[in-house]
């Protein structure tokens, strides 16, 4: 919609009185001064004048507003300013809904198309605006009746989510500083027979899932109160393609598969974080390339808590699968399980100074005191100095025994470090075997 500007045609005089044959008049978005305003030759609104609009020989010109207040700067045909008038109101903005258009092939979005209603059919683009032209507020609606419809900004300006799928709708609207956002209206239950992905996706009640359901940014889903907040369901036995949830990160996966597969959550405790069952079936928990890493069968679960404890069980053991994978922990973290070895190195018994071990777990380095002395450091802190340590050694020479591993008296047991010797049996002489092996079991 557009306005005439007050009065008829635009007409202006010099300072004389006289018309101002020539003149300039130089269109902005109110209070900027810099940020140009398009005005038109008609009530179309389709044909934009030249910025700036140049009077004919008795001052007039045809200059009709889009929406939205301008600033208005007049020039004489030498450049020389002859006032300055801002906040002139523009066309009054049209209520929403009462342009409805039909879009089967690409549009170049204008002001014309503020607060309308554009239904896509097939592959559309919608390019939009300079958002600095049409100013903060304005904004229109996308409904993708089928195919794809692709937003594209103008110049620097960016766009929060460029693809529209069938079935999908929002308000498009900018903030006039170069940002172009879309807001979705989804339904409160939705179903989803094809491939969605979404950038951000918020569910606040119920959403069905037939096909895949793809997220790449931020998901919310709340639930009712002490009921599942998201539950996916996977196919019938047997099904090769049945729905699933994957997740994928530097080419790691996770994929949920098999019949009768769910995630669920509920109100088991304050800090859980995620809470995986398997109430009949199998599921399945690959890497990358589609190998089986974890299995929950017949009542198998997994609690992640927030305190960082990752909690497995199950009424079967798994089966149909070969690798078990790892549970990789942060440096700053421990395992927790008592029955689990909380450290472990293989070392040379004759390297003087401190050394890394051969290999190992959970231990930084070992010091060598002096013959047959030596003291752990561990890279992660023990609980408490309640812990056990086992201890063999690599005979000296063949045939040689007697030699033992033994927690030094007096020395060192703190929750970082644990010192030991090596001795003969008969004499209790220090010596420095060729290997130590021992492991760590505690809290």
């Amino acid at each position: 919609m557009t306005t005439l500007a007050p009065q008829g045609p635009f007409r202006a005089f010099d300072t004389n009185g006289d018309p101002l044959n020539g003149g300039l008049l130089y269109t902005y978005v109110a209070g900027s001064l810099t940020t140009p305003k398009v005005t038109y030759t008609d009530a179309s609104g389709t044909v934009a004048n030249a910025n700036p609009v140049v009077l004919d020989a008795s001052g007039y010109a045809n200059v009709w507003l889009d929406t939205g207040a301008y600033q208005f700067v007049l020039k004489n045909s030498s450049g020389v300013t002859q006032w300055t008038l801002d906040n002139i109101t523009g066309a009054p903005a049209a209520a929403f809904g009462s342009q409805v258009i039909n879009q089967t092939t690409n549009l170049a979005v204008t002001s014309a198309y503020a607060n309308a209603i554009i239904n896509t059919t097939g592959t559309v683009t919608l390019t939009l605006p300079l958002s600095s032209s049409v100013g903060a507020g304005f904004y229109f609606a996308v409904n993708d009746i089928s195919g794809t419809t692709t937003l594209t900004p103008t110049g620097s300006d960016t766009v929060d989510r460029s693809t529209l799928q069938t079935g999908n709708s929002g308000i498009v609207y900018t903030n006039g500083t170069g940002g172009w956002f879309v807001a979705f209206d989804i339904p409160e239950t939705i179903s989803v027979g094809g491939t969605w992905t979404f950038n951000t996706l918020a569910v606040t009640n119920n959403a069905t899932v037939g096909g895949t359901l793809g997220v790449t940014g931020n998901t919310t889903v709340g639930g009712g109160a002490g009921g599942p907040v998201l539950r996916i369901n996977g196919g019938a036995s047997g099904t090769a393609n049945g729905p699933a949830i994957y997740y994928q990160e530097n080419g790691a996966s996770v994929v949920a598969s098999g019949w009768r597969s769910s995630i669920v959550g509920g109100a088991f405790n304050n800090d859980f974080i995620l809470y995986l069952s398997q109430t009949a079936g199998t599921f399945s928990i690959t890497n990358g390339t589609g190998t089986t890493q974890h299995q929950f069968t017949n009542g198998g679960n997994a609690i992640l808590a927030q305190n960082g404890t990752l909690t497995t069980g199950g009424a079967t053991a798994a089966t149909g699968y070969t690798t078990t994978g790892d549970v990789t922990l942060p440096a700053t973290r421990s395992i927790r399980a008592k029955n689990t070895p909380k450290g472990w190195a293989t070392m040379d018994g004759t390297a003087t100074g401190t050394n890394a071990p051969s290999d190992g777990f959970n231990v930084t380095s070992i010091t060598r005191n002096s013959v047959g002395d030596y003291t752990i450091n561990f890279t992660n802190a023990m609980a408490n100095t309640t812990y056990a340590v086992i201890g063999t050694v690599q005979e000296r020479t063949t045939g040689e025994f007697g030699l033992t591993f033994q927690q030094k008296s007096g020395g060192t047991k703190s929750t970082t470090q644990f010192q030991f010797v090596v001795k003969t049996a008969t004499s209790g002489t220090p010596v420095d075997p060729p290997f130590i092996y021992f492991m760590v079991l505690g809290s």
